[in-house]
């Protein structure tokens, strides 16, 4: 057995899986570190992942030839060739779309022929095979450079937790805060013909309206949610330089400003902006009204068990990103999804089966509504956490839930029932588009859906009304962004063509005691939202913030200007005119 033969070839591989799999891969996700977060990686989690994905793949090729070269030399030597050839090729495939070649065949043949070019380079010198061999170390250093990067090195060490902002002296108690975010909603989405929100399609957030004040031209500053959400808690305009969507980036935000005088009931996802001793796991109940201890169920926020099998997905569907010359324009670091679990707990909502099936045999399983803690077929368990600590207390609480609904992929029947989709593209943007038909199909899968989001929506809003702190409360219900539904484009890129789907989200707020709703044209962007929040409450905010108290004069004066940030496309599109 030639020992020294097999370990050359193996650095040899470890060097081309590290140019065409390791570095570019583990760079790409060393800018999205929410990724992780999402899928409750820790610390230990992230150097496992970093490890696997700089190993696994040349162990595996290796191990492949290796056997090949114990049942016939020469078919060992063609194994490896064949490996080394394919693996240049998708890095040098991954080079000519980063310097900006768009032509798909062009590109393939260039990519191919420089493949083919390093077996032949490889047949006819070994200084070829020594350097490529020297290569072998390029994974280390790709995932220790990972591992102490800036984006993820706190997420590796994470610094300590940061203070709240004093609560301030005052005679009465604050109301009790509580805010839904839904995902992916578009304004258009939630209204009729008559240019109302819809009450057939979405009861719940109409009869929230009725109570509520309805800015029906406010505006997200940002197509995707990692840059949304912490322009919407922070109030500040997304920054161009890369910031994270957690508490380290943003350690100015609603949680710390309200941490000193409300008790914290959090449930993130997507973001980790809640950095305040109180963010746990799982949403903590605030303290009973008789004043007794609130259970503690985690002392510090974690994301629990690490979602591998996930997080092998998306990463997998970054690199076909990569390799695609005509890119769909969508982030795939962006496309997250509310994990939605099948319920057969006692006084669960029946149907004919929580299971998957195809569409041609799906059919309309019915809707348990009577009550404040009614069940559906299928349903986030995180919401059924958040809803489980609304109570009574005796403090005031800041309920925070960000429901990654009705988000795509769209999926899911009005209980939550999931069905199966024929193959077949499931965005109408991009190419492949079959134009105006594929739509108006996937816009109807979104409002169904959206349907859903609303009847999860209902069970929170029954809760706080159940439990008598509904009234008396601030509530808030909002989306970070909205969605389009034009043929030929991305769901969320900005241009003319999408900007009044992608752009406007809803935004409703029902300050403490309001029982009669409004409809606003005031041009509100979600920068707003939190000085609206501290205006209410009576605080003051000690940042600097982008965004105006709705009711203040400074919300009129704006004009009707308004800009939101594509960063994916171009440095910033701006809105304007778009306010009457």
């Amino acid at each position: 057995m030639n020992v020294r033969l097999l370990g050359t070839r193996f650095a040899m591989l470890l060097g081309l899986t590290g140019l065409a799999i390791t570095q570019p891969l583990l760079n790409t996700l060393s800018s999205s570190p929410a990724t992780f977060e999402f899928y409750s990686f820790e610390s230990g989690d992230i150097v496992v992942f970093a490890l696997l994905l700089a190993f696994v793949p040349p162990v595996v090729l290796w191990s492949i030839e290796t056997a090949a070269h114990f049942i016939n030399k020469p078919l060992g030597v063609w194994v490896h060739l064949a490996f080394s050839g394919a693996l240049f090729t998708l890095f040098v495939q991954q080079l000519l779309i980063q310097i900006g070649l768009d032509a798909a065949v062009l590109a393939w043949l260039m990519s191919i022929a420089a493949g083919m070019g390093i077996v032949l380079a490889l047949l006819r010198s070994s200084a070829v095979s020594s350097w490529l061999a020297l290569m072998g170390v390029l994974p280390v250093v790709t995932v220790l450079l990972f591992l102490f990067s800036a984006p993820i090195v706190d997420l590796v060490n994470p610094p300590d937790r940061q203070e709240v902002v004093a609560a301030p002296e005052r005679s009465e108690p604050p109301p009790s805060v509580i805010m839904i975010l839904l995902d992916e909603l578009a304004t258009q989405s939630i209204m009729n013909s008559d240019e109302e929100i819809d009450a057939t399609r979405f009861p719940n957030l109409a009869e929230f309206a009725a109570d509520a004040t309805w800015y029906q031209n406010s505006t997200t500053m940002s197509p995707f949610t990692r840059t949304a959400v912490p322009s919407i808690l922070a109030g500040v305009e997304p920054s161009e330089e890369g910031k994270r969507s957690n508490w380290i980036d943003y350690p100015d935000n609603l949680f710390r400003l309200l941490g000193g005088s409300h008790h914290l009931t959090v449930s993130e996802s997507v973001t980790n902006l809640c950095g305040v001793e109180g963010c746990t796991a799982v949403p903590n109940p605030p303290p009973p009204v008789d004043g007794s201890p609130t259970e503690v169920v985690a002392a510090t926020k974690s994301g629990g068990d690490a979602n591998f099998a996930s997080m092998w997905d998306t990463t997998f569907d970054v690199l076909k990103e990569r390799l695609a010359p005509t890119s769909s324009g969508e982030d795939p670091l962006d496309d997250f999804e509310e994990s939605v679990e099948s319920l057969r707990s006692e006084g669960a909502a029946s149907s004919e089966s929580t299971e998957a099936k195809p569409l041609e045999e799906f059919g309309s399983p019915k809707i348990e509504n009577d009550g404040p803690d009614k069940r559906f077929a299928n349903q986030p368990s995180r919401l059924i956490d958040f809803v489980d600590a609304i109570r009574a207390s005796s403090k005031p609480t800041l309920y925070f839930l960000h429901l990654v609904l009705p988000h795509q992929p769209w999926r899911y029947d009005v209980d939550g029932t999931e069905y199966l989709l024929p193959s077949g593209p499931a965005k109408p943007g991009g190419s492949g588009s079959s134009g105006q038909w594929l739509a108006n199909t996937v816009r109807q899968r979104h409002l169904i859906q959206a349907s859903y989001a609303d009847a999860l929506l209902g069970e929170i809003l029954d809760k706080t009304k159940a439990e008598g702190i509904y009234d008396d409360s601030l509530v808030i219900v909002l989306a970070d962004h909205g969605v389009a539904f034009e043929p030929g484009f991305p769901s969320r890129q900005v241009v003319s063509e999408t900007r009044a789907g992608v752009a406007y989200a809803p935004l409703l707020i029902k300050s403490p005691g309001q029982s009669a709703g409004s409809v606003s044209d005031t041009n509100a962007t979600i920068v707003d939202v939190l000085p609206t929040i501290a205006s209410e409450l009576d605080v003051t905010i000690p940042w600097e913030v982008d965004g105006v108290d709705l009711a203040s004069a400074g919300a009129t004066e704006r004009g009707s200007i308004k800009r939101i940030y594509d960063w994916i496309h171009e440095p910033k599109r701006y809105l304007r005119g778009v306010v009457d």
